[in-house]
């Protein structure tokens, strides 16, 4: 059982958990929604830590992960990484992600938001042509947005690409350098 093997290793930590802040449930849905997007869970103190950190004021097991993604930022990065010590990624221009933060409420308030067909095609398209660019240049592939909508992208694009990652500019320690690939736009 998970939380009788976390309750051995981080006793204190899981106590404080689970059940007084979060359930079982909660604690294993973080847990794969980080798997799913193949982010190591292997640092458990740091998940488990801020999990306890946030559960009192947030519940919904979605916009934890994003706190414990903010907090795994450095485990994240260190797989894109250059030899320079660069993330080097394809940004979202400005008005796009304006657009995105819009749709990305509506889905927070319950809402279907979805971008029209034809703006998605075409989102499809700009951004298979620049992880094609940045493959051909012998990179990985990477997004990097704003963290109000990096799980709003991530969704909107993971059908077409369900290997990219996308990265929040929160995930990002201060020490490592950002360098936009390119600029990801509708227009």
């Amino acid at each position: 059982n998970l939380l009788d093997n976390l309750k051995k290793q981080y006793p204190a930590v899981v106590e404080e958990l689970v059940p007084g802040l979060m359930n079982l449930g909660g604690v294993q849905k973080v847990l794969q929604n980080l798997l799913k997007e193949r982010v190591p869970i292997r640092d458990m103190v740091t998940i488990l830590e801020t999990l306890a950190d946030y559960a009192s004021a947030v519940q919904d097991p979605d916009a934890l992960t994003e706190y414990v993604r903010q907090a795994l930022g450095r485990t994240i990065c260190s797989a894109y990484l250059r030899e320079d010590k660069t993330l080097v990624g394809i940004t979202l221009d400005p008005d796009l992600e304006q657009v995105l933060a819009g749709y990305a409420d509506g889905v927070r308030q319950g809402q279907a938001a979805v971008l029209p067909p034809e703006q998605l095609q075409r989102l499809y398209e700009r951004l298979e042509e620049w992880t094609g660019r940045m493959a051909q240049e012998g990179m990985q592939p990477v997004v990097l947005c704003a963290p109000k909508v990096r799980l709003y992208f991530r969704r909107l694009v993971e059908p077409k690409f369900p290997e990219l990652p996308v990265i929040s500019y929160a995930e990002v320690p201060v020490d490592i350098s950002v360098r936009s690939f390119g600029m990801l736009s509708l227009s």
